[in-house]
């Protein structure tokens, strides 16, 4: 996942992105294994 920022977040706002950042990656990882579907942006994808 990409996220384009103009402004730079605090410290704590940084951390706080890349915690859910990371939380999101996992479980599309989990739910790609799983061969379970994904909606992004509208979309409908097998991920």
């Amino acid at each position: 996942m990409k996220i384009t920022l103009k402004t730079k977040p605090s410290e704590n706002g940084q951390i706080i992105l890349d915690s859910l950042q990371k939380a999101v990656t996992q479980e599309l990882e989990k739910k790609r294994r799983l061969g379970q579907y994904t909606t992004v942006f509208g979309k409908t994808a097998s991920r």
